[in-house]
């Protein structure tokens, strides 16, 4: 399993709080639908953002480790 970065971990609490407040406060506390999906929404976009963020940098560690193996000519 690939570890996840800080900032993918720090983007997916950050995404998973603002959404869940924002439900709290929007759904329970004073019911605005409109406002409650949309905020959920961002929240939820935050985390995809994260998750973007975490499969962007591994890809990017897997071409380095390609390029490396390559410039060595293949031998291990």
């Amino acid at each position: 399993m690939k570890k996840i970065s800080n900032w993918s971990l720090l983007g997916y609490i950050i995404g998973i709080v603002f959404a869940l407040f924002s439900s709290i406060r929007y759904f329970l506390l004073y019911p605005d639908l409109d406002r409650a999906l949309v905020y959920v929404g961002i929240g939820l976009i935050v985390c995809g953002l994260a998750w973007l963020y975490n499969k962007q940098l591994q890809q990017s560690i897997s071409i380095e480790a390609i390029n490396d193996y390559l410039a060595e000519g293949g031998k291990k």
